[in-house]
């Protein structure tokens, strides 16, 4: 900026706070300022297609964007529910752990769950055929 207008920084630090012109003190989280890694991704696939002529390139380019369409649907063919699988895999791991620091799971055959609660010091059995649960008697 010095080389571009050294008088340009001057005023700068006189008449703007650090804040406001350094990601460091910003009070909040800045995205995609700094890089557009999907951006870059993309023109760098595309080096390949601005070589062709541009109804070429544009075919070429439109093929690709089918296949990430449909690689990415095939991953969510099989959802269920509302949300993506990462999303649901996000929440479920979010859980798991959460459970953990308050619950210890034991299994008992038969689909039985001996679930030990550190809040209450009690232990609760689960039945998950008939989709009970000791809490609730």
């Amino acid at each position: 900026m010095a080389e571009i207008n050294p008088k340009a920084v001057s005023w700068l630090l006189e008449h703007t706070e650090t804040k406001h012109r350094t990601e460091l003190y910003f009070p909040s989280r800045c995205y995609g300022h700094l890089t557009s890694n999907i951006a870059e991704s993309l023109n760098s696939w595309i080096l390949k297609a601005r070589e062709k002529p541009i109804l070429a390139m544009f075919e070429q380019i439109c093929h690709q964007l089918m296949r990430w369409y449909l690689a990415r649907r095939s991953l969510e063919d099989k959802t269920q529910g509302l949300l993506v699988a990462k999303a649901t895999d996000f929440l479920q791991y979010i859980t798991n752990n959460h459970a953990r620091r308050y619950c210890s799971v034991a299994f008992i055959p038969n689909v039985l769950f001996e679930v030990k609660s550190m809040e209450t010091q009690r232990n609760y059995i689960v039945n998950l055929t008939e989709k009970t649960c000791t809490c609730t008697i």
